[in-house]
Formats: structure tokens, C-alpha cells, sequence
């Protein structure tokens, strides 16, 4: 609610989203502006200059978001050991967990990694891969994805975007600089953010109808 945040030369005006339960939310943008600010905020890793942010009209910093939210970045956190330990967390979640995570994933490349003793050395895919799969075994209600699939090759990319992006009964907010329409039918609702202020739109064939969506193309190409 009317969030801003404002540091070096960066601002956020007048925030309002409402992410509704088990909706579908991707998150689009020109870079900076401040798409991964939103899941800095949500995450706490950063806290609003104004404003406030609630889950279910319970202030967030009265409660902890590592509860709720499951997160994968760019850049997650990868330990310097085997296959389990880094997707169980060092059995914090069950090996059944697992092996129902990889069967519904159903990917290939998954089964070349599964024998791997360091997961410090896999390259930038596998271990997105891997994060994705510790992400479903701990079950969170809200899913957020910061360009969780930015390091795969395409086909693995699109398996993904099918697993992951149509799960039952989960809240996605997923930031993607992936905008052809083969990702974006997932969604729900788009926020476009443009030099920190929020453009939505309440449907897919909105937004790519829309002039922002033309000149995001304009520029990839």
C-alpha cells in the first residue's frame, strides 16, 4: 500500500499491487526498473522508505516471509556438496520429497546431475535446476521467481515455465525477461514497471496490445 523506496538514484513511487491467492503474476520491465525491488521488498531484504507492506492485513514486518515465500534468483545460494544435501537441504526435507519433485519435473538433465558429489562446480542451468527442485519440496504457498530459469537452454527452459508455472493451488509472482507469448500465457496479470512506477494490466491480450509491449519487442530485436 502507496510503498516508495528511494535509494542512490533510484526511486519507487506510490507502489499498490494486490496479489491474490493463486493467481499468476509476472513481473516485466526495461532493466532498472525495479522489478527485482518488488521481491527485494517481499523478501525483506529491503524495507520501504513509505507505505506498508500486508499479508492478509497483517503488517509484514510483524511476521517472517521465509515462511510464505519461496524464492529462486539468479543467483541462489549453492553448497559446496552432493546432489541431496543441496536439495534437502541436509535432509531438512525428505529424499520421498525429492524423488516425487524429480519425477514430476521429468527432466533429463536432472538425471546427469543427481550423482554429483560438489553442486558448486555445475554450470549456471543445473543449478538453477537444482534450486528449482528445493523450492518445490519446501511446499510455500507463494512462489517468487527472479529470472528462475535465465540460465537454462530453451528446451529446458519451456519444460520448466510448464512444470513450474502450472502448479494448482499456488501464487506465482515471477519476474521474466522472456516475453513472447508462449511465456506469458501462464499469467494472469502483468505489472510493468517503468523507471519504478507500476503500469497493470488485468490480462495477457491487454498488455500485448499495448504500447509498452511493442517497445519491449522493439528493443530485443
Amino acid at each position: 500500500n502507496n510503498v516508495n523506496v528511494e535509494f542512490d538514484n533510484f526511486k519507487l513511487k506510490n507502489l499498490n499491487i494486490q496479489f491474490e491467492k493463486g493467481k499468476k503474476y509476472v513481473i516485466i520491465g526495461h532493466s532498472g526498473s525495479g522489478k527485482s525491488t518488488i521481491i527485494k521488498l517481499l523478501m525483506q531484504q529491503i524495507k520501504p522508505t513509505d507505505g506498508k507492506i500486508l499479508i492478509d492485513d497483517t503488517d509484514i514486518n510483524k511476521t517472517s516471509s521465509v515462511d510464505i515465500f519461496g524464492c529462486v534468483n539468479q543467483n541462489e545460494h549453492i553448497y559446496r556438496d552432493n546432489f541431496i544435501n543441496n536439495t534437502t537441504v541436509y535432509e531438512a526435507y525428505s529424499k520421498k520429497t525429492l524423488s516425487d519433485a524429480i519425477a514430476y519435473l521429468n527432466c533429463r538433465r536432472i538425471d546427469s546431475i543427481k550423482q554429483k558429489e560438489n553442486c558448486s562446480n555445475l554450470s549456471g542451468g543445473e543449478k538453477q535446476l537444482v534450486t528449482l527442485l528445493k523450492l518445490l519440496i519446501m511446499n510455500r504457498e507463494i512462489l517468487i521467481l527472479d529470472e528462475a530459469f535465465s540460465a537454462l537452454d530453451l528446451n529446458n527452459r519451456l519444460l520448466m515455465q510448464e512444470k513450474v508455472f502450472t502448479l494448482n493451488d499456488k501464487t506465482i509472482i515471477a519476474v521474466t525477461h522472456h516475453i513472447s507469448k508462449d511465456t506469458l500465457k501462464y499469467f494472469d496479470e502483468v505489472i510493468f514497471m517503468d523507471n519504478g512506477k507500476c503500469i497493470k494490466f488485468n490480462n495477457i491480450e491487454s498488455f500485448i496490445e499495448s504500447k509498452f509491449y511493442n517497445n519491449l519487442l522493439k528493443n530485443i530485436a
